[in-house]
């Protein structure tokens, strides 16, 4: 099946930066959660701008709102592996920005709608996007390991290390994401109308 071939090893190879890009996740959420919690008149602009911004999403079609969830998710994970070579800021940049963002929409949200509707909005497909975040970040610290081992030491791994990680995009992060986003598109808004009755 060339879907997730070779996944395993590959992930096996990266768990270390696995474990590193969650907990910079969870660290960045948490951070984001306290920062708005002690400036509650923010979280109602933030949540006044979040409408806003997806007040135009909502009058898409179902079909086009997919399209748009997975490409534009796939351009984020495609950035923060390729970018991942230089310095390892663009990863590390991805999971805190992602952090922060998830921390200060559930204070924000949390003060508005009950905990079952957060996590109805969040968890159908934040259970395969957050992990999939990790994922490549994680491929994207890995390349920078490479890179800096080629500038360095001259170790000649660098392609090899590429390849792996534009396969392990392609045929594992891709399908990943094309899943979330049905689940995001067709599933999630399902829960929430039957949670928001």
């Amino acid at each position: 099946m060339k879907f997730f071939k070779g996944a395993k090893e590959y992930l096996s190879a990266i768990r270390y930066y696995i474990i590193f890009s969650a907990l910079i996740f969870f660290f960045a959420a948490y951070f984001g959660y306290t920062l708005i919690e002690n400036s509650p008149e923010q979280a109602k602009n933030i949540l006044e701008e979040f409408r806003k911004i997806s007040e135009p999403i909502k009058n898409i079609a179902p079909l086009e709102l997919f399209l748009f969830i997975f490409l534009k998710n796939s351009v984020a994970v495609l950035i923060a592996i390729l970018f991942g070579a230089v310095l390892g800021l663009a990863p590390f940049f991805a999971v805190f920005a992602n952090g922060i963002i998830l921390g200060v929409f559930a204070y924000a949200f949390l003060q508005k709608f009950s905990l079952p509707i957060f996590l109805a909005g969040i968890l159908p497909h934040g259970v395969i996007e957050i992990p999939v975040l990790f994922f490549a970040a994680a491929s994207g610290f890995r390349l920078w390991r490479a890179a800096f081992r080629r500038i360095v030491f001259n170790e000649k791994k660098f392609s090899q290390e590429f390849s792996r990680a534009m396969n392990f995009f392609f045929n594992t992060l891709l399908p990943l994401l094309l899943i979330a986003a049905f689940i995001e598109t067709f599933v999630t808004s399902r829960f929430l109308a039957l949670l928001s009755r």
